[in-house]
Protein backbone atom coordinates (compact mmCIF):
# COMPACT_ATOMS: atom_id res chain seq x y z
CA UNK A 1 0.00 0.00 0.00
CA UNK A 2 2.97 2.20 0.44
CA UNK A 3 4.07 2.12 -3.09
CA UNK A 4 0.90 3.57 -4.13
CA UNK A 5 -0.03 7.15 -3.81
CA UNK A 6 -3.92 7.24 -4.91
CA UNK A 7 -5.76 7.63 -1.76
CA UNK A 8 -8.48 5.08 -1.23
CA UNK A 9 -11.18 7.88 -1.64
CA UNK A 10 -9.93 8.69 -4.97
CA UNK A 11 -10.30 4.84 -5.97
CA UNK A 12 -13.75 4.40 -4.39
CA UNK A 13 -15.06 7.54 -6.01
CA UNK A 14 -13.42 6.69 -9.55
CA UNK A 15 -15.23 3.67 -8.91
CA UNK A 16 -18.85 4.85 -8.83
CA UNK A 17 -17.83 6.54 -11.42
CA UNK A 18 -17.57 4.11 -13.98
CA UNK A 19 -20.62 2.15 -12.42
CA UNK A 20 -22.71 5.42 -12.70
CA UNK A 21 -20.88 5.29 -16.54
CA UNK A 22 -21.67 1.50 -17.11
CA UNK A 23 -25.13 1.58 -15.85
CA UNK A 24 -26.46 4.87 -18.27
CA UNK A 25 -24.95 3.01 -20.52
CA UNK A 26 -26.70 0.13 -20.48
CA UNK A 27 -30.19 2.07 -20.62
CA UNK A 28 -29.08 3.75 -23.33
CA UNK A 29 -28.36 0.53 -25.16
CA UNK A 30 -31.39 -0.55 -24.00
CA UNK A 31 -33.53 2.10 -25.33
CA UNK A 32 -31.90 1.73 -28.71
CA UNK A 33 -33.06 -1.86 -28.84
CA UNK A 34 -36.34 -1.38 -27.71
CA UNK A 35 -37.05 1.91 -29.38
CA UNK A 36 -39.00 2.66 -25.99
CA UNK A 37 -37.92 5.19 -23.08
CA UNK A 38 -37.09 3.56 -19.90
CA UNK A 39 -38.41 6.30 -17.50
CA UNK A 40 -40.77 8.24 -20.38
CA UNK A 41 -42.29 10.43 -17.71
CA UNK A 42 -38.56 11.74 -16.28
CA UNK A 43 -38.54 14.28 -18.65
CA UNK A 44 -42.36 15.22 -18.96
CA UNK A 45 -42.00 17.85 -15.87
CA UNK A 46 -45.83 18.36 -15.64
CA UNK A 47 -46.72 16.65 -18.61
CA UNK A 48 -46.67 13.73 -17.17
CA UNK A 49 -50.36 14.04 -16.52
CA UNK A 50 -50.82 13.62 -19.82
CA UNK A 51 -49.18 10.29 -20.17
CA UNK A 52 -50.42 9.12 -17.34
CA UNK A 53 -54.48 10.10 -19.04
CA UNK A 54 -53.75 8.57 -22.48
CA UNK A 55 -52.81 5.14 -20.75
CA UNK A 56 -56.15 5.33 -18.57
CA UNK A 57 -57.62 6.22 -21.82
CA UNK A 58 -56.19 3.07 -23.91
CA UNK A 59 -56.91 0.25 -20.88
CA UNK A 60 -60.77 1.79 -21.16
CA UNK A 61 -60.86 1.78 -24.95
CA UNK A 62 -59.53 -1.54 -24.86
CA UNK A 63 -62.13 -2.50 -23.05
CA UNK A 64 -64.85 -0.81 -24.76
CA UNK A 65 -63.61 -2.62 -28.23
CA UNK A 66 -64.18 -6.38 -26.46
CA UNK A 67 -67.43 -5.20 -25.22
CA UNK A 68 -68.26 -3.55 -28.48
CA UNK A 69 -67.20 -6.72 -30.89
CA UNK A 70 -69.03 -8.90 -28.00
CA UNK A 71 -72.03 -6.95 -29.30
CA UNK A 72 -71.35 -6.88 -32.61
CA UNK A 73 -71.09 -10.86 -32.97
CA UNK A 74 -74.34 -11.42 -30.78
CA UNK A 75 -76.51 -8.78 -33.21
CA UNK A 76 -74.92 -10.97 -35.71
CA UNK A 77 -75.36 -14.44 -34.67
CA UNK A 78 -79.16 -12.64 -34.16
CA UNK A 79 -79.43 -11.14 -37.71
CA UNK A 80 -78.34 -15.25 -39.22
CA UNK A 81 -80.97 -16.79 -36.71
CA UNK A 82 -83.89 -14.45 -37.92
CA UNK A 83 -82.34 -14.96 -41.53
CA UNK A 84 -83.11 -18.28 -41.59
CA UNK A 85 -86.58 -17.88 -39.89
CA UNK A 86 -87.59 -15.70 -41.81
CA UNK A 87 -86.33 -18.06 -45.20
CA UNK A 88 -88.32 -20.84 -43.22
CA UNK A 89 -91.30 -19.25 -42.53
CA UNK A 90 -91.95 -17.68 -46.47
CA UNK A 91 -90.94 -21.54 -48.15
CA UNK A 92 -93.73 -22.83 -45.56
CA UNK A 93 -95.84 -19.82 -46.67
CA UNK A 94 -95.89 -20.62 -50.48
CA UNK A 95 -96.53 -24.48 -49.55
CA UNK A 96 -99.23 -23.01 -47.76
CA UNK A 97 -100.66 -21.44 -50.71
CA UNK A 98 -100.01 -24.54 -53.22
CA UNK A 99 -101.47 -27.40 -51.05
CA UNK A 100 -104.93 -25.64 -50.99
CA UNK A 101 -105.47 -27.11 -54.13
CA UNK A 102 -104.48 -30.89 -53.59
CA UNK A 103 -105.95 -31.05 -50.11
CA UNK A 104 -105.72 -35.01 -48.74
CA UNK A 105 -102.09 -35.96 -48.86
CA UNK A 106 -101.10 -32.47 -49.90
CA UNK A 107 -102.35 -31.07 -46.12
CA UNK A 108 -100.46 -34.32 -44.33
CA UNK A 109 -96.99 -33.05 -46.09
CA UNK A 110 -97.81 -29.56 -45.12
CA UNK A 111 -98.09 -30.78 -41.66
CA UNK A 112 -95.14 -32.53 -41.15
CA UNK A 113 -93.21 -29.60 -42.94
CA UNK A 114 -95.01 -27.39 -40.38
CA UNK A 115 -93.13 -29.31 -37.46
CA UNK A 116 -90.07 -29.22 -39.27
CA UNK A 117 -90.15 -25.75 -39.48
CA UNK A 118 -91.24 -25.29 -36.00
CA UNK A 119 -88.78 -27.29 -34.72
CA UNK A 120 -86.14 -25.46 -36.83
CA UNK A 121 -87.25 -22.07 -35.43
CA UNK A 122 -87.22 -23.01 -32.30
CA UNK A 123 -83.66 -24.28 -32.40
CA UNK A 124 -82.62 -20.77 -33.72
CA UNK A 125 -84.37 -18.75 -31.59
CA UNK A 126 -83.02 -20.96 -28.42
CA UNK A 127 -79.43 -19.89 -29.80
CA UNK A 128 -76.44 -19.20 -27.24
CA UNK A 129 -73.74 -16.77 -27.75
CA UNK A 130 -70.88 -16.88 -24.96
CA UNK A 131 -73.57 -18.79 -22.81
CA UNK A 132 -76.43 -16.62 -23.34
CA UNK A 133 -79.61 -17.24 -24.77
CA UNK A 134 -79.48 -14.07 -27.57
CA UNK A 135 -83.62 -14.15 -27.91
CA UNK A 136 -84.33 -14.07 -24.09
CA UNK A 137 -83.77 -10.54 -23.37
CA UNK A 138 -82.78 -10.02 -20.10
CA UNK A 139 -83.40 -13.66 -18.92
CA UNK A 140 -80.78 -15.01 -20.88
CA UNK A 141 -79.78 -18.03 -18.34
CA UNK A 142 -82.66 -20.58 -19.52
CA UNK A 143 -83.66 -20.56 -23.29
CA UNK A 144 -86.79 -18.65 -24.48
CA UNK A 145 -88.79 -21.18 -26.21
CA UNK A 146 -89.79 -24.40 -24.62
CA UNK A 147 -89.22 -27.66 -26.84
CA UNK A 148 -91.51 -28.02 -29.65
CA UNK A 149 -92.75 -31.68 -29.05
CA UNK A 150 -93.01 -31.43 -24.86
CA UNK A 151 -96.49 -31.35 -24.06
CA UNK A 152 -96.44 -27.71 -23.10
CA UNK A 153 -94.72 -26.75 -25.93
CA UNK A 154 -94.92 -25.02 -29.48
CA UNK A 155 -96.50 -28.45 -31.22
CA UNK A 156 -98.07 -30.40 -28.29
CA UNK A 157 -100.27 -27.45 -26.67
CA UNK A 158 -101.61 -26.57 -29.64
CA UNK A 159 -102.11 -30.46 -29.83
CA UNK A 160 -103.88 -31.25 -26.47
CA UNK A 161 -106.17 -27.33 -27.57
CA UNK A 162 -107.64 -29.56 -30.65
CA UNK A 163 -108.09 -32.75 -28.40
CA UNK A 164 -109.93 -30.58 -25.29
CA UNK A 165 -111.92 -28.36 -28.58
CA UNK A 166 -112.77 -32.35 -30.14
CA UNK A 167 -114.06 -33.51 -26.95
CA UNK A 168 -116.01 -30.80 -26.02
CA UNK A 169 -117.35 -30.55 -29.42
CA UNK A 170 -118.43 -33.48 -28.74
CA UNK A 171 -117.24 -34.33 -33.06
CA UNK A 172 -115.00 -33.25 -35.67
CA UNK A 173 -114.57 -29.35 -35.43
CA UNK A 174 -116.12 -27.54 -38.27
CA UNK A 175 -115.11 -24.29 -39.82
CA UNK A 176 -116.39 -22.21 -36.79
CA UNK A 177 -115.04 -25.02 -34.61
CA UNK A 178 -111.55 -24.18 -36.09
CA UNK A 179 -111.79 -20.34 -35.79
CA UNK A 180 -112.40 -20.62 -32.08
CA UNK A 181 -109.17 -23.07 -31.71
CA UNK A 182 -107.09 -20.78 -33.62
CA UNK A 183 -108.27 -17.83 -31.53
CA UNK A 184 -107.00 -19.79 -28.43
CA UNK A 185 -103.87 -20.74 -29.97
CA UNK A 186 -103.84 -17.05 -30.63
CA UNK A 187 -104.32 -16.09 -26.40
CA UNK A 188 -101.59 -19.08 -25.89
CA UNK A 189 -99.09 -16.69 -27.85
CA UNK A 190 -99.93 -13.62 -26.14
CA UNK A 191 -99.69 -14.80 -23.07
CA UNK A 192 -103.11 -15.05 -22.18
CA UNK A 193 -103.59 -18.71 -20.96
CA UNK A 194 -105.26 -19.06 -17.89
CA UNK A 195 -105.67 -22.37 -15.83
CA UNK A 196 -109.02 -22.90 -14.66
CA UNK A 197 -109.91 -25.55 -11.50
CA UNK A 198 -113.13 -26.84 -11.35
CA UNK A 199 -115.42 -26.54 -8.23
CA UNK A 200 -115.09 -29.08 -5.43
CA UNK A 201 -117.78 -32.07 -5.90
CA UNK A 202 -120.98 -31.10 -4.32
CA UNK A 203 -120.53 -33.51 -1.63
CA UNK A 204 -118.19 -33.35 1.59
CA UNK A 205 -117.43 -30.64 3.81
CA UNK A 206 -115.06 -28.65 5.03
CA UNK A 207 -114.77 -28.24 9.08
CA UNK A 208 -114.26 -25.99 10.98
CA UNK A 209 -110.35 -25.96 11.40
CA UNK A 210 -110.13 -27.96 8.48
CA UNK A 211 -107.87 -26.68 5.82
CA UNK A 212 -107.73 -26.95 1.53
CA UNK A 213 -104.04 -26.23 -0.06
CA UNK A 214 -103.34 -25.45 -3.68
CA UNK A 215 -99.70 -25.91 -4.90
CA UNK A 216 -98.22 -24.58 -7.33
CA UNK A 217 -94.59 -23.07 -8.37
CA UNK A 218 -93.50 -19.43 -8.85
CA UNK A 219 -90.28 -19.29 -11.46
CA UNK A 220 -89.71 -22.86 -10.12
CA UNK A 221 -90.08 -22.42 -6.62
CA UNK A 222 -92.44 -24.66 -4.85
CA UNK A 223 -95.12 -22.96 -3.36
CA UNK A 224 -98.47 -23.46 -1.61
CA UNK A 225 -101.41 -21.53 -0.55
CA UNK A 226 -103.75 -22.95 2.21
CA UNK A 227 -107.19 -22.12 3.30
CA UNK A 228 -107.97 -22.87 6.89
CA UNK A 229 -111.79 -22.50 8.04
CA UNK A 230 -111.91 -20.33 10.58
CA UNK A 231 -116.02 -19.54 10.10
CA UNK A 232 -116.81 -21.77 13.37
CA UNK A 233 -119.06 -24.17 10.98
CA UNK A 234 -118.76 -26.28 8.72
CA UNK A 235 -118.49 -25.16 4.73
CA UNK A 236 -120.82 -27.35 2.75
CA UNK A 237 -119.67 -28.17 -0.73
CA UNK A 238 -123.55 -28.59 -2.18
CA UNK A 239 -124.13 -24.95 -0.71
CA UNK A 240 -123.30 -22.02 -3.21
CA UNK A 241 -122.36 -19.83 -0.58
CA UNK A 242 -120.26 -22.18 1.26
CA UNK A 243 -118.05 -23.04 -2.23
CA UNK A 244 -117.56 -19.26 -3.09
CA UNK A 245 -116.11 -18.77 0.71
CA UNK A 246 -113.74 -21.67 -0.10
CA UNK A 247 -113.02 -20.34 -3.46
CA UNK A 248 -112.46 -17.02 -2.18
CA UNK A 249 -110.42 -18.12 0.23
CA UNK A 250 -107.82 -20.03 -2.15
CA UNK A 251 -108.01 -16.79 -4.24
CA UNK A 252 -107.01 -14.52 -1.12
CA UNK A 253 -104.03 -17.52 -0.73
CA UNK A 254 -102.49 -17.70 -3.48
CA UNK A 255 -102.28 -13.87 -4.34
CA UNK A 256 -100.43 -13.54 -0.99
CA UNK A 257 -97.44 -15.85 -1.72
CA UNK A 258 -94.53 -13.64 -1.30
CA UNK A 259 -92.66 -12.49 -3.67
CA UNK A 260 -95.43 -13.31 -6.29
CA UNK A 261 -95.63 -9.36 -7.25
CA UNK A 262 -99.10 -9.13 -8.82
CA UNK A 263 -102.85 -11.20 -8.13
CA UNK A 264 -102.63 -13.94 -10.67
CA UNK A 265 -106.25 -15.61 -9.06
CA UNK A 266 -109.38 -15.04 -9.66
CA UNK A 267 -112.89 -16.42 -9.40
CA UNK A 268 -115.69 -16.89 -12.92
CA UNK A 269 -119.09 -15.87 -12.32
CA UNK A 270 -119.10 -19.69 -11.59
CA UNK A 271 -116.99 -19.69 -8.49
CA UNK A 272 -114.27 -21.45 -10.37
CA UNK A 273 -110.52 -20.65 -9.06
CA UNK A 274 -108.66 -19.37 -12.34
CA UNK A 275 -104.94 -18.84 -12.11
CA UNK A 276 -103.52 -16.64 -14.61
CA UNK A 277 -99.97 -18.37 -15.55
CA UNK A 278 -98.40 -15.57 -17.24
CA UNK A 279 -99.38 -12.49 -15.02
CA UNK A 280 -96.08 -10.03 -14.43
CA UNK A 281 -93.02 -11.33 -14.81
CA UNK A 282 -93.23 -14.32 -12.70
CA UNK A 283 -93.71 -18.00 -14.35
CA UNK A 284 -96.36 -19.81 -12.89
CA UNK A 285 -96.67 -23.53 -13.15
CA UNK A 286 -99.40 -26.00 -12.12
CA UNK A 287 -100.15 -29.65 -11.78
CA UNK A 288 -103.39 -31.48 -12.45
CA UNK A 289 -103.27 -32.18 -8.67
CA UNK A 290 -102.76 -29.00 -7.13
CA UNK A 291 -105.78 -28.97 -4.87
CA UNK A 292 -105.47 -31.00 -2.08
CA UNK A 293 -107.87 -31.66 0.92
CA UNK A 294 -106.11 -31.50 4.72
CA UNK A 295 -108.23 -32.37 7.91
CA UNK A 296 -111.39 -31.65 5.36
CA UNK A 297 -113.66 -33.65 2.80
CA UNK A 298 -114.90 -31.65 -0.37
CA UNK A 299 -114.70 -34.46 -2.56
CA UNK A 300 -112.91 -34.89 -5.84
CA UNK A 301 -111.15 -31.48 -7.81
CA UNK A 302 -111.54 -31.59 -11.18
CA UNK A 303 -108.93 -29.35 -13.57
CA UNK A 304 -110.90 -27.35 -15.89
CA UNK A 305 -110.45 -27.64 -19.79
CA UNK A 306 -107.24 -25.43 -19.98
CA UNK A 307 -105.33 -27.21 -17.41
CA UNK A 308 -101.23 -27.55 -17.89
CA UNK A 309 -101.17 -25.37 -20.81
CA UNK A 310 -97.92 -23.47 -20.48
CA UNK A 311 -96.62 -20.44 -22.32
CA UNK A 312 -94.72 -21.13 -25.28
CA UNK A 313 -92.38 -18.35 -24.54
CA UNK A 314 -90.46 -19.52 -21.52
CA UNK A 315 -88.29 -16.48 -20.30
CA UNK A 316 -89.61 -14.05 -17.64
CA UNK A 317 -88.01 -11.17 -20.01
CA UNK A 318 -91.01 -9.86 -22.05
CA UNK A 319 -91.43 -7.47 -25.35
CA UNK A 320 -92.63 -4.20 -23.72
CA UNK A 321 -91.70 -4.57 -20.46
CA UNK A 322 -88.74 -1.33 -20.77
CA UNK A 323 -85.93 -3.44 -20.13
CA UNK A 324 -84.14 -4.45 -23.33
CA UNK A 325 -80.70 -5.16 -24.02
CA UNK A 326 -78.34 -2.42 -23.93
CA UNK A 327 -75.03 -2.13 -24.90
CA UNK A 328 -72.57 0.50 -23.69
CA UNK A 329 -70.98 2.44 -26.40
CA UNK A 330 -68.94 4.98 -24.09
CA UNK A 331 -69.29 7.07 -20.72
CA UNK A 332 -72.61 7.65 -19.88
CA UNK A 333 -74.19 6.44 -23.72
CA UNK A 334 -75.80 3.09 -24.46
CA UNK A 335 -77.48 1.38 -27.48
CA UNK A 336 -80.34 -0.59 -26.53
CA UNK A 337 -82.00 -3.70 -28.76
CA UNK A 338 -85.13 -5.53 -28.46
CA UNK A 339 -85.91 -8.84 -29.96
CA UNK A 340 -87.00 -11.31 -27.98
CA UNK A 341 -88.76 -15.23 -28.71
CA UNK A 342 -91.88 -13.68 -28.02
CA UNK A 343 -91.64 -10.56 -30.70
CA UNK A 344 -94.94 -10.44 -32.95
CA UNK A 345 -93.50 -11.33 -35.54
CA UNK A 346 -92.16 -14.53 -34.09
CA UNK A 347 -94.98 -15.23 -32.59
CA UNK A 348 -97.05 -15.16 -35.60
CA UNK A 349 -94.23 -16.94 -37.61
CA UNK A 350 -95.17 -19.60 -34.45
CA UNK A 351 -98.73 -19.88 -34.87
CA UNK A 352 -98.61 -20.14 -38.43
CA UNK A 353 -96.50 -23.30 -38.03
CA UNK A 354 -98.56 -24.52 -35.11
CA UNK A 355 -101.57 -24.50 -36.85
CA UNK A 356 -100.65 -26.14 -39.80
CA UNK A 357 -99.31 -28.84 -38.05
CA UNK A 358 -102.99 -29.63 -37.18
CA UNK A 359 -103.90 -30.09 -40.74
CA UNK A 360 -102.85 -34.43 -41.01
CA UNK A 361 -105.21 -34.71 -38.25
CA UNK A 362 -108.12 -37.85 -38.60
CA UNK A 363 -111.81 -36.58 -40.00
CA UNK A 364 -112.82 -37.45 -36.95
CA UNK A 365 -111.44 -34.36 -35.39
CA UNK A 366 -111.12 -31.64 -38.22
CA UNK A 367 -113.94 -31.21 -40.94
CA UNK A 368 -112.52 -30.62 -44.25
CA UNK A 369 -113.95 -27.08 -43.71
CA UNK A 370 -111.79 -26.67 -40.64
CA UNK A 371 -108.70 -27.59 -42.42
CA UNK A 372 -109.57 -25.45 -44.83
CA UNK A 373 -110.37 -22.50 -42.09
CA UNK A 374 -107.25 -23.62 -40.09
CA UNK A 375 -104.99 -23.38 -43.57
CA UNK A 376 -106.61 -19.62 -43.95
CA UNK A 377 -105.85 -18.35 -41.14
CA UNK A 378 -101.93 -19.84 -40.33
CA UNK A 379 -101.41 -18.82 -44.56
CA UNK A 380 -102.53 -14.92 -43.37
CA UNK A 381 -100.46 -15.21 -39.51
CA UNK A 382 -97.56 -16.44 -41.99
CA UNK A 383 -97.69 -13.94 -44.30
CA UNK A 384 -98.12 -11.16 -41.61
CA UNK A 385 -95.26 -12.86 -39.98
CA UNK A 386 -92.43 -12.94 -42.76
CA UNK A 387 -93.52 -9.27 -43.81
CA UNK A 388 -92.54 -8.66 -39.55
CA UNK A 389 -89.57 -10.55 -39.58
CA UNK A 390 -88.18 -8.07 -42.18
CA UNK A 391 -89.15 -4.96 -40.21
CA UNK A 392 -87.60 -6.65 -37.05
CA UNK A 393 -84.22 -7.70 -39.13
CA UNK A 394 -84.42 -3.98 -40.57
CA UNK A 395 -84.34 -2.52 -36.98
CA UNK A 396 -81.44 -4.57 -36.13
CA UNK A 397 -79.56 -4.31 -38.89
CA UNK A 398 -79.76 -0.14 -38.34
CA UNK A 399 -79.00 -0.93 -34.50
CA UNK A 400 -75.56 -2.92 -35.71
CA UNK A 401 -74.95 -0.24 -38.51
CA UNK A 402 -74.74 2.34 -35.54
CA UNK A 403 -72.71 -0.12 -33.34
CA UNK A 404 -69.86 -0.40 -36.16
CA UNK A 405 -69.46 3.66 -36.71
CA UNK A 406 -69.31 3.61 -32.58
CA UNK A 407 -66.79 0.92 -32.95
CA UNK A 408 -64.84 2.68 -35.70
CA UNK A 409 -64.59 5.83 -34.07
CA UNK A 410 -63.61 4.01 -30.86
CA UNK A 411 -60.63 2.56 -33.01
CA UNK A 412 -59.80 5.65 -34.20
CA UNK A 413 -60.11 7.13 -30.76
CA UNK A 414 -57.39 4.21 -29.41
CA UNK A 415 -54.75 4.53 -32.33
CA UNK A 416 -54.84 7.95 -32.17
CA UNK A 417 -54.04 7.80 -27.95
CA UNK A 418 -51.61 5.02 -28.95
CA UNK A 419 -49.89 6.94 -31.39
CA UNK A 420 -49.65 10.22 -28.88
CA UNK A 421 -47.78 7.31 -26.07
CA UNK A 422 -45.57 6.67 -28.69
CA UNK A 423 -44.34 10.01 -29.25
CA UNK A 424 -43.95 10.42 -25.59
CA UNK A 425 -42.50 7.09 -25.06
CA UNK A 426 -40.67 6.02 -27.90
CA UNK A 427 -36.47 6.53 -27.89
CA UNK A 428 -34.49 9.32 -30.17
CA UNK A 429 -32.63 6.92 -32.29
CA UNK A 430 -30.59 10.07 -33.27
CA UNK A 431 -29.87 11.59 -29.83
CA UNK A 432 -29.64 8.09 -28.01
CA UNK A 433 -26.81 6.31 -30.87
CA UNK A 434 -25.15 9.90 -30.37
CA UNK A 435 -25.18 9.51 -26.43
CA UNK A 436 -24.07 5.55 -26.50
CA UNK A 437 -20.77 7.06 -28.23
CA UNK A 438 -20.33 9.54 -26.09
CA UNK A 439 -20.50 7.02 -22.87
CA UNK A 440 -18.51 4.73 -24.79
CA UNK A 441 -15.65 7.16 -25.53
CA UNK A 442 -15.79 8.27 -22.00
CA UNK A 443 -15.74 4.99 -20.55
CA UNK A 444 -12.61 4.18 -22.38
CA UNK A 445 -10.87 7.38 -21.60
CA UNK A 446 -12.08 6.51 -17.54
CA UNK A 447 -10.47 3.05 -18.08
CA UNK A 448 -7.01 4.61 -19.87
CA UNK A 449 -6.67 6.71 -16.91
CA UNK A 450 -7.30 3.84 -14.52
CA UNK A 451 -4.85 2.28 -15.86
CA UNK A 452 -2.03 4.69 -16.20
CA UNK A 453 -3.03 6.40 -12.46
CA UNK A 454 -2.20 1.94 -11.34
CA UNK A 455 1.25 2.66 -12.39
CA UNK A 456 2.27 5.46 -10.58
CA UNK A 457 4.34 4.60 -7.38
CA UNK A 458 7.10 6.79 -5.53
CA UNK A 459 9.71 4.70 -6.79
CA UNK A 460 8.78 5.83 -10.01
CA UNK A 461 8.60 9.17 -8.82
CA UNK A 462 12.20 9.24 -7.79
CA UNK A 463 13.28 8.16 -11.02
Amino acid sequence: MTDRIAPAGVAIGRQASLQSLQARLAQASAELSSGRKTDPTGGLGLGASLLYKLHDQIAQGDALDQSLTLSGRRMETMQTSLGAVSDSVQTLSTNALKVDALKGTGYNVLAAQARDTMASMVDRLNVQFDGQHLFAGTDSAEPPLTGPDAPNGPLGAVRAMLNSAVATSGGALDAAGANALATRVADLYAGQVKWAYAQPATTGQVPAGGAVTFSFAVDGTPATATFTNMTGAALDMGNAADVQTLMAGLRDAINATPGLGNPIASLDSSNRLVVDATVATHRVTLDGSALQAVGASVGQWTPGTATNELPVYASRSRTGDGKPNQVAIGAGETLSYDVRGDNPAIQRSMMGAALLSLLDASDAQLGATAKSALLDTAGSWLRGAHAGLTDVAGVLGAKQERLQAVTDIQSKATSAAAAQINTLEAADYPATADQINQLQLQLQATYSITAKLSELSFVNYMR
